[in-house]
């Protein structure tokens, strides 16, 4: 098959999903050109060594309007047998606008709970895309729930996880010292976030439940992961709180090194208020055998039972998250029983290729109808 993906090419999930259909694909990815601070994290270039063959819109001044007509006109000299949009807001009004069927769409989650609720133009880019999907697919029960309202129906949508890939994110990546660097005189635990500092993830809220954690275990380090213009607010916000020298600005992690991060680390943390089914990140923790703390979110509860193989918070209790932290940097034997545990929950119930094998049949099947 001829498969075309419109998505971001900077998103690791991106780079994640489309590999899987290289081997017996001819594969090709539509994206927008991303500003110069936030390039880096998944390259164009990465993509082409997979063989996959990378397209990319100027986005700055007339050239997003001229986007849509710039969209269709590479569809039909890629004549592809299916498009996959990610992500409804941009990418799925992109597709929509191509008029070119087969067409699927994936919710990422912020896109039809937070966006299609949103501002008008937002809500209309929503509403048009979904209208034009022979099939969305999701990964939550939140997502299912309204995507079915804004679809008026469920016929026309799938439950397919991101899936874990259970192979490369184990506990075996996990390296005794990796983060020594970090601590003070070579001692201390370390808790990681990597969500990144929009306020979905809502950073403050893991800022706020630091100092109460250093008070008990002052050589405790505290990783942020990734880049963005909002970076520099929690910078300068961890000077302020006089905690500069325990919170540790890391910037953009590959895809390679990624797994190695968050198996190393003693504790992972997601405050995020909105997600779809559950984060990938927090899947990839738990499959490296980390113990991880999320917030109450999307389909959370579903896959982390509280105290078992991982901690559930309210989202915004600072308090809450920081007793959880404490709780594991102390509970060394719980620490490591949840990680066991939450490996064993992906391993079992989101495995990557089962899932990525689910959509490629999928494909077959609407290109067949086609």
């Amino acid at each position: 098959m001829r498969i075309c993906f419109l998505a971001d090419y900077q998103s690791i999930h991106t780079y994640k999903w489309l590999k899987f259909f290289v081997p017996r694909n001819e594969v090709h990815l539509i994206s927008l050109e991303l500003p110069g601070e936030e390039a880096g994290l998944t390259t164009p270039e990465k993509y082409a060594e997979l063989g996959i063959q990378v397209h990319i819109l100027p986005r700055k001044g007339i050239d997003k309007l001229r986007a849509p007509s710039r969209v269709r006109k590479m569809l039909r000299e890629i004549r592809p047998d299916v498009v996959h949009a990610h992500y409804i807001t941009h990418y799925g009004y992109l597709a929509a606008s191509s008029g070119f069927h087969p067409l699927v769409m994936t919710a990422w989650g912020t896109d039809v709970l937070i966006d299609a609720r949103s501002t008008f133009i937002k809500r209309h880019q929503v509403r048009k895309a979904l209208r034009a999907a022979d099939l969305a697919t999701c990964d939550g029960e939140n997502t299912t729930k309204a995507l079915s309202e804004l679809m008026g129906g469920s016929d026309r949508i799938r439950k397919i996880y991101f899936g874990v890939d259970t192979l490369k994110n184990t506990p075996e990546r996990r390296v005794e010292g990796f983060f020594d660097k970090y601590l003070k005189g070579g001692k201390g635990k370390t808790v990681i976030n990597i969500r990144g500092f929009n306020p979905v993830y809502d950073p403050d809220t893991f800022m706020k439940a630091i100092p109460p954690v250093l008070d008990k275990y002052p050589d405790t380090v505290f990783i942020m992961a990734r880049e963005g213009e909002r970076r520099k607010v929690y910078e300068e916000m961890a000077g302020s709180m006089g905690i500069v020298d325990s919170v540790k600005f890391i910037g953009n992690i590959s895809a390679d090194e990624l797994p190695t991060y968050l198996s190393s680390a003693d504790v992972y943390v997601s405050t995020s208020i909105s997600d779809s089914g559950i984060s990938a990140s927090t899947a990839e923790a738990m499959a490296g055998g980390t113990a991880v703390v999320s917030t109450d979110v999307g389909d959370a509860s579903y896959w982390i039972d509280d105290g078992k193989n991982g901690m559930i918070v309210p989202k915004g209790d600072y308090k809450a998250l920081s007793e959880k932290i404490l709780y594991l940097i102390s509970n060394e034997g719980m620490r490591k029983s949840m990680g066991r545990e939450a490996r064993i929950t992906i391993e079992t119930r989101q495995d990557y290729y089962k899932e990525m094998a689910k959509v490629e049949s999928l494909y077959e099947s609407l290109a067949k109808k086609a």
